[in-house]
């Protein structure tokens, strides 16, 4: 998996196989700085890389900041994995929600 990749797993309590779960990468505020370049509060976006939410893998092309996944059950834990993609500019930062 190449560096500016990586996977995401959510595991569900209680889920059975064939559960779709969405996934949603997320620009989040940067805490530690309120003035530009790093963070400029009120401004919208601050991640500088393209595109700024991040991309999500599919059949090896980016589809967006919004997945979906199926949940597979082994063992007991029910899990769903995704791969997304992140950019490679200083401070950009990422967060990915699950449901």
């Amino acid at each position: 998996m190449p560096q500016h990749q990586v996977r995401v797993r959510a595991e569900i309590v209680s889920a059975v196989e064939g559960v779709q779960v969405f996934f949603r990468a997320v620009d989040v505020d940067d805490p530690s700085a309120n003035r530009p370049p790093v963070d400029d509060e009120g401004q919208g976006q601050d991640n500088r890389g393209t595109p700024p939410d991040g991309a999500f893998i599919q059949n090896g092309q980016p589809v967006g900041n919004e997945t979906s996944a199926v949940t597979v059950v082994t063992g007991g834990v029910a899990a769903a994995e995704v791969v997304l993609q992140v950019t490679m500019q200083p401070g950009d930062n990422f967060r990915v929600v699950a449901s």
